[in-house]
């Protein structure tokens, strides 16, 4: 499992589109909350995140058992280290923090006409953000 991590509008759903192919399987947030309402991209509804983060969990214990999936990418927000070491699942897990700017994530939002609460889930990222400080984490400087 590839795990891209980083703060909202840092470009993990944009790199995950790049590089997963037919067969693979995209674990994401958003998908999924689209996927169990009839809200649209990037909207949340707070009455059904309890489902879509067991959703999640479920999908990631799924994945500690043989598959057919060839590979498997999670994106997720991630500000801290404990955080990140629940994503890297597996022998073979790899996890890449896509690193921006706050004013960047917050350009970004904008001009994708994000929701207002994404302007308040950037700051909350920065807020707790820690430097990453496991080997097996490589970070890439996402800035535009």
């Amino acid at each position: 499992m590839t795990a891209i991590v980083g703060a909202p509008c840092a470009g993990k759903s944009t790199t995950v589109d790049a590089v997963s192919k037919p067969g693979d399987l995209v674990i994401e947030f958003d998908r999924l909350m689209m996927a169990l309402t009839p809200l649209g991209t990037h909207e949340h509804s707070d009455q059904v995140k309890s489902f879509v983060w067991t959703a999640q969990k479920s999908l990631l214990r799924r994945l500690r058992y043989p598959s057919e999936v060839n590979r498997a990418y999670l994106t997720a927000l991630a500000p801290t280290n404990e955080q990140r070491y629940r994503y890297l699942v597996g022998h073979k897990a790899s996890m890449t923090v896509l690193e921006v700017s706050p004013e960047t994530a917050h350009n970004r939002a904008e001009e994708a006409g994000r929701p207002g609460a994404w302007h308040e889930f950037i700051d909350m990222y920065f807020e707790r953000y820690e430097e990453p400080d496991d080997p097996r984490i490589k970070v890439f400087h996402a800035e535009e």
